[in-house]
């Protein structure tokens, strides 16, 4: 009888303290999606960890090597820029500013 008090004052402690620090194991994500260009539609996700682009149902990291690829993906040309280095550019910077605005959501949310 000792034994099963014993027990149970563990698991009562034990579920207690599980409540009590709030562990929560789903992380808060938060996505904003933007038409790049003509009928080009991208979604910038960010988390608590890292954050992401998803085109076309494509996951794209947030490293110069992916976004470089995303825009390559997206094919977007602007009749005003010089070059297609320059339209390239111009789609991260664009791609780079919906992330911020995803990201700047998922801080007013907590």
């Amino acid at each position: 009888m000792k034994r099963a008090t014993f027990y149970l004052s563990l698991l009562i402690l034990g579920t207690f303290i599980s409540l009590a620090t709030d562990c929560d194991m789903n992380s808060l994500e938060q996505c904003e999606q933007d038409e790049i260009c003509a009928g080009k539609f991208v979604s910038a996700c960010c988390n608590e960890v890292e954050c992401y682009y998803m085109y076309n149902g494509k996951k794209y990291n947030d490293d110069a090597e992916s976004l470089a690829q995303l825009a390559r993906d997206l094919g977007c040309t602007f009749t005003g820029m010089a070059d297609y280095e320059t339209d390239i550019q111009d789609l991260i910077l664009r791609l780079k500013a919906l992330k911020e605005f995803a990201k700047s959501n998922l801080i007013e949310s907590y």
